[in-house]
């Protein structure tokens, strides 16, 4: 399945500094995603910390078994 083209960026001009976990959900936000499933782990701390702090639904697998 192709995925449509969209125009997706974030407006660093903004002098308030954004960590690069932050922008990768607001990204994902604009590009018409509204549910993210994942399995936690030691090197996706930062994307799961900002992922609370975001508005998309998150929904947590414990376990890669879990996610199947």
């Amino acid at each position: 399945m192709k995925m449509p083209q969209r125009n997706i960026s974030v407006n660093m001009s903004e002098k308030k500094q954004m960590r690069v976990s932050d922008a990768v959900w607001k990204i994902i936000k604009q590009a018409g995603v509204d549910t993210i499933f994942f399995v936690p782990g030691g090197q996706a701390a930062f994307l799961v910390d900002s992922l609370g702090k975001s508005d998309l639904k998150h929904i947590s697998m414990l376990h890669e078994a879990g996610a199947g």
